[in-house]
């Protein structure tokens, strides 16, 4: 690699996604030297994050770990700019049936909207300095609505969910499938605040403990502080989801799904004491 090539690379690696666009269409030579910045660029942006169809994102280089020749040439084929935007765009969106980014029309009661993406807990334990967030803007709420994080991909049957509204945080694990039996357990982090929550709610997971974060309307962002860790979770994947107890019209959408939260929580040690839940069962 020449001088040229080096100095090249050290200025690039300091562009945003933005500056690497620009510098991509300025000519062929560029373009082709950016594949490696869009990769690094992508595993820092996504880290921790999986999507259904496509694995983490960087899983595309570890199919092709040059082994030999042909591998590396697979490696260099790799679209790292289109598989970005790719991510960007997926981890963005719900699943079927509130296909897309936004929600508008609940049909339904008691409805459950799960995230596109998982949040890899074991890839976020490997460094304790990275973290994946999730966030959702909540501009018309016909009722009551939850931001949660679920182990169902794993096959468990748990999860952690914040009441926005309430201002709550609420551990739950099925313990019986029919007749159906929740057993759980809460706490209150954060103060009530008035009915149809609107403004933005997140969720953020970093060192195997978990945080989330209520936005009211045009007031400063608050946070529960790290409330809890994974131990509930059976296997690794954790999805984002959303839950509204009553039908009607709603505009939801995802505004922000990477490493960084608003602001950096901090751990509330009173939260990893059982005797400071009060547990119900439902």
């Amino acid at each position: 690699m020449s001088l040229e090539s080096d100095a090249y690379y050290i200025i690039a690696a300091q562009l945003d996604a933005s500056g690497l666009r620009q510098t991509d269409a300025t000519c062929r030579l560029f373009k082709r030297m950016n594949a490696s910045l869009w990769e690094a660029l992508g595993t820092n942006a996504f880290r921790g994050l999986e999507l259904p169809d496509d694995g983490l994102f960087e899983d595309a280089a570890r199919n092709g770990l040059c082994e030999n020749e042909q591998q590396c040439r697979k490696r260099l084929r790799v679209d790292w700019r289109g598989r970005f935007h790719r991510f960007g765009a997926l981890v963005r969106e719900f699943r079927g049936p509130f296909q897309g980014p936004r929600i508008l029309e609940v049909p339904n009661a008691d409805e459950v909207a799960y995230g596109k993406c998982f949040l890899r807990s074991d890839v976020l334990k490997q460094d304790l300095e990275c973290g994946a967030y999730f966030e959702v803007e909540v501009a018309k709420n016909a009722d009551n609505i939850s931001l949660s994080v679920v182990d169902f991909e794993d096959g468990g049957k748990s999860s952690v969910t914040f009441g926005p509204m309430t201002g709550a945080v609420l551990r739950e694990t099925k313990v019986l499938e029919q007749p159906g039996v929740v057993q759980g357990a809460y706490i209150q982090p954060l103060s009530k605040q008035g009915d149809k929550f609107t403004g933005h709610m997140g969720l953020y997971i970093k060192g195997g403990e978990i945080a989330f974060f209520r936005k009211v309307d045009d007031q400063p962002w608050e946070t529960t502080g790290f409330v809890s860790d994974l131990s509930w979770a059976e296997g690794c994947r954790l999805t984002p989801c959303l839950a509204f107890r009553d039908a009607g019209a709603y505009h939801v959408s995802v505004t922000q799904v990477g490493s960084e939260p608003p602001v950096m929580p901090h751990r509330v040690a009173g939260a990893f004491k059982k005797e400071n839940w009060r547990a119900f069962m439902i």
